[in-house]
């Protein structure tokens, strides 16, 4: 599976997910908010 990730700001980049969905989302969520720049409202 692939997961991209974008917003307003701009996009990320693709990464491939190998195994559990879950873990890859503990993983990953907030480096993207921190690359992204995303605040928390």
């Amino acid at each position: 599976m692939v997961w991209g990730r974008f917003a307003a700001v701009g996009p990320g980049p693709l990464s491939i997910i190998e195994g559990n969905f879950q873990k890859f989302l503990k993983e990953n969520v907030r480096s993207s908010v921190h690359e992204l720049k995303l605040k928390h409202n």
